[in-house]
């Protein structure tokens, strides 16, 4: 399985396996597995996605605790959000595709995993561990029911980022 991700790791942000992972890694590190826990908004995966592959984005919201982002770190945020408003459609289709091979469940804009559709060892929090480490330190566990609009005030316009909607 690590050869698997090591290949996956020189893929672009575009590749259905990257996102599929991340996706999963989302759901589960969030707890979503039944319809009482599910995570509100799809949407907001296609944010999260970025959050949980790469670091410097999360150190970026530490970082804007103590300082005003400047430069090189607005513009990492400014791309994070571009990039992931544009692969929202992406996602859909991911979730779609899970949904139809019962991996998912989706009521409306909400989904869970079907943990049971899913081998046991896919979770390896070895394998995934950096996904894991920069999801928790995104700090928010509201982040899995906190309204779309809410979650990006608080993950892009509160640190600065002009938003827009499509």
């Amino acid at each position: 399985m690590l050869n698997v991700k090591k290949r996956m790791m020189y893929t672009t942000n575009s590749d259905y396996y990257f996102l599929t992972y991340n996706l999963l890694v989302i759901l589960d590190y969030y707890g979503c597995t039944s319809s009482d826990k599910m995570f509100h908004d799809f949407r907001k995966i296609s944010f999260l996605i970025d959050f949980s592959s790469n670091s410097r984005l999360h150190k970026l919201l530490q970082k804007k605790e103590t300082n005003t982002l400047y430069g090189e770190d607005m513009d990492l945020l400014r791309s994070s959000y571009s990039k992931s408003l544009l692969r929202i459609k992406e996602v859909r289709k991911i979730i779609y595709a899970l949904t139809k091979r019962n991996i998912l469940h989706v009521s409306n804009t909400n989904i869970y995993l079907n943990k049971e559709s899913i081998p046991k060892n896919f979770f390896d929090k070895k394998l995934f561990c950096n996904e894991y480490h920069n999801l928790k330190n995104t700090k928010n566990k509201r982040l899995r029911t906190m309204k779309y609009s809410s979650f990006l005030e608080s993950l892009y316009a509160n640190n600065g980022v002009s938003l827009w909607d499509i």
